[in-house]
């Protein structure tokens, strides 16, 4: 009786450690984009991507940083935008212009969306997560941080398919990775 009682707690006990290692399935590498002064964990390396800004917003820009990462269903895409001195950033106008953008890029019907506030090293913000559901039904979740700190502003989104835990629970990871540099030429 006491062998079967051992063998079953290290049965339990493997079982346990077995499924905390499959929830964080999507191995995150940290990555340091000097351009951008961030450094964010992704899945994959970063790929330059294009960032779609109205000619307006294109001209109040000093620079524009943005790249993607993709991997397992996940897509993460990161940008930071340095306006011109003296410019007024609103990060809640930010982000409710950004989730309107990611609403009408994944043919969402619905985006139920909850909004947080966010900080990181002097720069301040929103953290707004929830899911999406297309016109074909299919659920995606979806998390996204903006942080702005004077003229600076940082930006992280991810969306994969809700069905799957550990795109969700990845997704939260790469969010809580992110560090940024604000004011700073340094390298973080």
């Amino acid at each position: 009786m006491r062998w079967l009682t051992i063998s079953l707690l290290v049965a339990i006990s493997f079982s346990c450690d077995l499924h905390s290692a499959i929830q964080n399935a999507i191995p995150l590498k940290q990555y340091v984009v000097d351009d951008a002064k961030m450094s964010v964990n992704l899945p994959s390396p970063p790929k330059d991507a294009k960032l779609n800004l109205k000619e307006s917003t294109q001209e109040a820009l000093d620079k524009s940083v943005s790249f993607s990462s993709t991997m397992d269903g996940l897509v993460v895409f990161c940008s930071y935008a340095k306006y011109r001195a003296g410019s007024r950033l609103n990060a809640s106008k930010a982000m409710d212009g950004a989730i309107d953008r990611v609403k009408r890029s994944m043919g969402s019907e619905r985006l139920d969306v909850k909004r947080e506030e966010a900080s990181r090293n002097g720069a301040h913000g929103f953290y707004a997560y929830g899911t999406s559901l297309t016109a074909k039904q299919n659920k995606t979740i979806y998390r996204h941080i903006i942080l702005v700190k004077d003229n600076e502003m940082w930006q992280v989104v991810c969306a994969g398919p809700s069905d799957d835990p550990v795109v969700a629970r990845t997704a939260d990871r790469v969010i809580q990775s992110l560090k940024v540099a604000p004011g700073s030429d340094r390298s973080l």
